[in-house]
């Protein structure tokens, strides 16, 4: 990270890195959620909770930014996910 802010300064390149982890803790709590609901909720109802989720805790952990937020929802999710999906996805 310090070549990038040696190459382009004006760059907020930790901030970036922080709102792409975010966006990947929130992409694997869904595949989480996903899975772990659908064994007994509908489509739609997955659907709309996991709109639900997205409008109270991401935009959330967004609004009220923090160095802290991101490594607890990365490690949330992955404690959280199933030991199958892991060896599914050749992990």
């Amino acid at each position: 990270m310090a070549a990038l802010y040696a190459q382009f300064p004006a760059v907020p390149w930790y901030g970036l890195s922080l709102y792409a982890l975010l966006y990947t803790a929130l992409v694997l709590l869904f595949a989480v959620l996903n899975r772990l609901l659908a064994a007994c909720l509908t489509a739609w109802q997955i659907t709309s909770l996991l709109i639900l989720f997205f409008c109270l805790v991401f935009i959330e952990n967004s609004l009220w930014f923090n160095y802290m937020r991101v490594p607890l929802l990365l490690a949330g999710a992955g404690g959280f996910l199933p030991p199958s999906a892991t060896t599914e996805a050749g992990l």
